[in-house]
Parts: C-alpha cells; structure tokens; sequence
C-alpha cells in the first residue's frame, strides 16, 4: 500500500489545472466569493451542532 501511496502522490498532490486557454475562449472567470455567499444561504437557519440535536 505504501508504494501505491507514493505513486499516487506522485500523480496528483501537484496536479494544477491552467484554464487560461478556457477563460480566453468562453470568456469564463471563477466567482468564489458569489458561490460562497449561496453556500452560506442554503444553510442559513439549520441547526448544524450534533451535540443539540441528540439532546
């Protein structure tokens, strides 16, 4: 197990996707922040603590 490990170590833990070529062609740009703002109102209003719900 070790070696395959370390083989795909080797493969991924580097790995760096260049979307320039994309961005040029599509136009495209990545929004963080705007996706983060919808993440945040999905989960508005549920109670995430497992310590209050098993009480």
């Amino acid at each position: 197990m070790i070696g395959q490990r370390a083989i795909t170590s080797r493969l991924i833990d580097s790995l760096q996707v260049d979307v320039t070529k994309i961005r040029e062609l599509l136009g495209w740009r990545k929004c963080v922040s705007e996706g983060l703002r919808q993440t945040a109102r999905c989960f508005q209003g549920f109670d995430l603590d497992p310590v209050a719900q098993s009480a």
